[in-house]
């Protein structure tokens, strides 16, 4: 345990990063990246695969991206408490321009998508970067609302935005509104909570909830709203078969059971240090990269070699955990660490 310093349940190196967070970092790009990848198989003609990865998709996408916007939220505080600083949203879409460069010329002349040239509808999952963005630059506005009213009030914005069908994936807008509770509650969030999750009894209930969502997603996979998931389109295309007063009830119920597993998750996450612990400050560097992977997956149709059988389950979650581990390396994040590097002050007024 040597450089390793204990503070209130929470396991710190010498500088004062808690290992829990980057442990709970590195197990949600895995499952970011099991999901997506996993999600080329879930059409197979093999009703065993299809049923499989379709519940592996839909239990992953359930919450991996509400988590990590929560802990994202959480880290904020540290943000305002600094002083406001245009720099940190500016990061946030330098990194997005520079990966939406990427992907758009990956497209073009690798994939042969052919995806036009916009800053607008970001590429893959750089939704991200542009939510982010935006969020940090409405925080020194959300941050004054107390907290019960700006939870509540995000939550019913966003089920009211799911009926406008202009709300959608230009500027991640459908994203930015319906994932702004994940975000503002992890911002509220005080670390004593995290260690009220640190008992046997709540990682016992955790473990077999999780067990049962998992279960649940498996057998009724091909049956829930795939769309309402990834919360990037109106209702109107979710494809309910309930009618439309219903239709705010299905976002109701994810938010439920999305906060659920991410308290269930995080409950069940390592407190100490790991073989991983390393690699969950530079899930960022995976998240981008993991994407090349994943189109290559979709556009060569690779998953076609695999969804044959489960057998061909197992050889894609092989390939999936070398992927993210190889892209953990720090080779890897040197081009992003580069790009937080560029400062906009220069471009910024004098403060009189």
């Amino acid at each position: 345990m040597k450089n390793i310093i204990y503070t209130k349940g929470l396991y710190t190196d010498e500088r004062g990063r808690e290992f829990f967070f980057d442990n709970a970092k590195w197990l949600l790009i895995l499952f970011v990246v099991t999901a997506h990848i996993m999600g080329t198989m879930m059409h197979s003609d093999n009703s065993h695969v299809a049923m499989l990865t379709k519940g592996i998709w839909s239990f992953f996408n359930t919450f991996h991206m509400a988590a990590f916007i929560f802990i994202s939220g959480y880290f904020a505080k540290r943000f305002v408490k600094k002083g406001y600083s245009v720099q940190k949203p500016a990061t946030y879409f330098i990194i997005y321009l520079a990966a939406q460069l990427m992907f758009i010329l990956l497209g073009k002349y690798l994939w042969k998508t052919n995806p036009g040239w916009t800053i607008f509808r970001p590429q893959s999952s750089l939704w991200f970067l542009q939510c982010m963005t935006i969020w940090y630059l409405m925080l020194p506005m959300l941050e004054q609302v107390k907290p019960k009213y700006m939870i509540i009030g995000a939550i019913i914005l966003a089920v009211v935005a799911g009926y406008d069908k202009n709300v959608n994936d230009a500027l991640s807008f459908s994203r930015v509104l319906v994932h702004l509770p994940f975000f503002m509650t992890g911002y509220y969030m005080d670390k004593s909570w995290f260690e009220k999750l640190n008992k046997w009894y709540i990682k016992l209930i955790s473990a077999v909830f999780l067990l049962g969502i998992f279960a649940v997603d498996v057998l009724l996979g091909n049956k829930l709203p795939g769309w309402l998931l990834t919360c990037n389109t109106p209702y109107s295309e979710c494809g309910f078969k309930a009618g439309q007063a219903l239709w705010g009830v299905y976002r109701i119920l994810f938010y439920i059971t999305a906060f659920l597993m991410i308290f269930a998750f995080l409950s069940l996450v390592p407190r100490c240090k790991t073989f991983f612990t390393t690699w969950g400050s530079r899930t960022l560097a995976v998240y981008i990269l993991h994407m090349i992977v994943y189109r290559s997956f979709k556009s060569f149709e690779w998953y076609k070699y695999f969804e044959g059988s489960l057998k061909g389950v197992i050889i894609v979650a092989g390939i999936i955990l070398a992927t993210v581990v190889i892209l953990s390396l720090k080779p890897f994040s040197i081009p992003f660490d580069l790009l937080m590097k560029i400062k906009i002050k220069p471009f910024l007024k004098e403060k009189e």
